[in-house]
């Protein structure tokens, strides 16, 4: 809605914060209470987009809430920072052999 990159006036930034507060506080639906607020009627496209939207929200909400997707993403995590630490100590260690293979000759 506004775009980081391009150079909006502050009354389009300050409509585009209210519209995302009122999205994340009431779903989609905040869509057509934005709507019926500005005496626009809309159509039963736009009903079906936020019912889609909200029900699409809940289920990733349901999905990420789950213990076995919690234990997942710990595990992704831990084998990730396991990773980081194997490649960081093989550097150190291979850089402390090229000093002591240098220095020893």
């Amino acid at each position: 809605m506004c775009p980081k990159n391009k150079n909006h006036g502050f009354r389009v930034a300050k409509t585009a914060v209210a519209i995302a507060v009122s999205t994340y506080n009431d779903g989609a639906n905040a869509y057509a209470q934005m709507l019926e607020h500005l005496g626009l009627v809309y159509s039963a496209h736009t009903t079906k987009f936020i019912q889609d939207e909200d029900n699409e929200r809940i289920r990733n909400a349901q999905r990420k809430g789950t213990l076995a997707s919690l234990e997942y993403r710990r595990a992704k995590r831990r084998a990730a920072k396991e990773s980081k630490k194997t490649k960081r100590g093989w550097g150190i260690l291979h850089r402390s052999i090229l000093r002591f293979k240098h220095h020893s000759e």
